[in-house]
C-alpha cells in the first residue's frame, strides 16, 4: 500500500496458550535450521509459539533473537 510504519525486530506476548515470539522477516526462511534444533513449538510467518521454555533450547531460542536484531533490512 506504500503506507510506511515502525515495526519491531523482536517481541513477546505471553498469551493464555503460549508465549509468543515475534522475530523479523520470515521464520521458516530466515531460521530454519535453527527451528529444526530448536525443540516442540510451532510457527507463524513471523511468529514462534512456544507452549513451555523447558520444551526448548534456550541457547538456541537465543541464537535466533540474536539473528533477528542482527538483520539489516535496508541493505541491498
Amino acid at each position: 500500500s506504500g503506507r510506511e510504519v515502525d515495526w519491531l525486530r523482536v517481541g513477546f506476548a505471553p498469551r493464555k496458550t503460549a508465549l509468543s515470539v515475534y522475530l523479523s522477516g520470515d521464520i521458516q526462511h530466515q531460521h530454519g535450521e535453527a527451528l529444526t534444533r530448536l525443540g516442540k513449538h510451532k510457527t507463524g510467518l513471523g511468529c514462534l509459539y512456544i507452549k513451555r521454555l523447558t520444551d526448548v533450547d534456550l541457547n538456541v531460542l537465543a541464537e535466533m533473537i540474536a539473528a533477528s536484531l542482527a538483520m539489516d533490512f535496508f541493505a541491498r
